[in-house]
């Protein structure tokens, strides 16, 4: 809230809101919803939105969120060259780009107890599997 908050006013405006919201990964919301969603929470006389307002929206949108969506997302995050599974390497490099030490041999531990198929990394299908209940 408070990155977004460019004035300091402890509000957001419509822009400020706006910019949130793309910034939390919802810009695909049609400007209509935007402007009803601001309105529904923001203070009537001055058109802003508190930081318990903002919380409010941003909740709704997190909550309708498709959860296997977001999941094949994250997926491709890690899946360095879109080969269909997150290897070894794969990991390695996100570990790396976090700043985080992780020996080797935790990683491959960690692909090996996901890795059902046999293929050498985990799959989407196993990923789905390991944060969805199946």
């Amino acid at each position: 809230f408070h990155l977004f908050d460019m004035n300091k006013d402890e509000h957001l405006d419509f822009s400020e809101f706006r910019y949130a919201l793309q910034a939390l990964g919802f810009s695909n919301i049609s400007r209509p919803d935007l402007i009803a969603s601001f309105k529904s929470a923001a203070r009537p006389l001055d058109l802003r939105l508190s930081r318990e307002g903002f919380q409010t929206v941003a909740a709704r949108y997190v909550a309708a969120r498709d959860p296997r969506e977001e999941l094949l997302k994250t997926f491709a995050l890690f899946d360095r060259g879109g080969k269909g599974v997150i290897t070894v390497d794969d990991l390695r490099s996100v570990v790396k780009e976090l700043g985080e030490d992780v020996p080797d041999n935790e990683l491959h531990s960690m692909i090996e107890q996901f890795d059902v198929e046999g293929k050498g990394g985990v799959s989407r299908e196993e990923f789905l599997g390991i944060f969805l209940d199946r």
